[in-house]
């Protein structure tokens, strides 16, 4: 159904543009570049999540140092965030903290977490990052709706939506995420906050180096 829906969008709009249903073709072939982007991130998605569950995705581990990855995240995202009026708040903390994961895949993590964060807050998300005994906890949370208690068990499984789902979502994000922290011994939550909004917390083991 998500591979589906997008081409048959593509293939729509360019047998349009072939029979010059489209004059002039310039939002059909915007449309065909966005199903396109759209394809592409669920085929990857899909493939890193086969190669994960089936072992064969190398994992380069060793240490990584948060501040790093979360500021670049925030770079990413902080123009999503704005054209969303969301604003990104990221919580002081000590600088120097470091996790035993893989840069890259930590990255794709928290992309995910803030991509859904900024697409159902109200007016803010915030990253939060807590050093605990043996681990590194980063929270990610917005101050939305939350997540409907019949969701809650559901959210990590494969192609799963809840109902305020977006029809941006195709319900592989967080599966991946949950795979991703699986191959490098993290865990993930999600719950409500209790003073309201989506609040997910990982935890990776800390790095001594």
């Amino acid at each position: 159904h998500e591979l589906r829906n997008p081409l048959m969008s593509i293939s729509g709009y360019a047998q349009g543009i072939e029979q010059g249903v489209f004059q002039p073709p310039k939002d059909a072939a915007h449309t065909i570049l966005t199903e396109s982007l759209r394809l592409t991130e669920v085929v990857n998605s899909l493939l890193t999540l086969s190669r994960l569950e089936s072992g064969q995705q190398n994992t380069d581990l060793g240490p990584v140092r948060v501040v790093e990855v979360i500021e670049d995240c925030l770079d990413r995202l902080n123009g999503l965030a704005v054209q969303q009026g969301i604003s990104l708040t990221l919580v002081p903390f000590e600088k120097s903290i470091m996790v035993y994961g893989e840069e890259e895949l930590l990255g794709k993590i928290l992309e995910n977490l803030l991509t859904n964060a900024i697409r159902y807050a109200k007016t803010t998300v915030t990253i939060a990052v807590k050093a605990e005994k043996r681990q590194v906890a980063i929270s990610v949370s917005d101050d939305g709706d939350g997540i409907d208690e019949k969701d809650l068990p559901h959210l990590f499984e494969r192609f799963y939506k809840g109902k305020n789902a977006s029809a941006e979502s195709v319900g592989i994000g967080l599966a991946l995420t949950r795979s991703i922290l699986a191959a490098q011994n993290g865990t993930v939550k999600a719950e409500n906050a209790p003073e309201g909004g989506a609040l997910f917390t990982i935890r990776f083991y800390k790095s001594v180096i």
